[in-house]
């Protein structure tokens, strides 16, 4: 992949990524799939996903979680 092709990658994924945080509270499971749909963004355009949005996915079952959402803290 060239250069333009991974700068709209990371344009995609930061955009899923927005509407998951968006959408979390209201639509959990719509939330999950955004950010499933940016993994798989990622991995296809062989792009890094950000670290702030890395922090929001889980590295044991990959889902989408936000503290004080649906996840508590410790």
């Amino acid at each position: 992949m060239d250069r333009s092709e991974k700068a709209i990658a990371l344009r995609r994924i930061r955009r899923l990524f927005e509407l998951a945080l968006k959408v979390v509270k209201e639509e959990p499971d719509l939330a999950d799939r955004y950010a499933e749909l940016a993994r798989r963004i990622a991995m296809r355009a062989r792009v890094k996903i950000p670290p702030e949005y890395k922090r929001l996915i889980c590295k044991r079952c990959k889902r989408f979680i936000v503290p004080g959402a649906y996840t508590g803290y410790r």
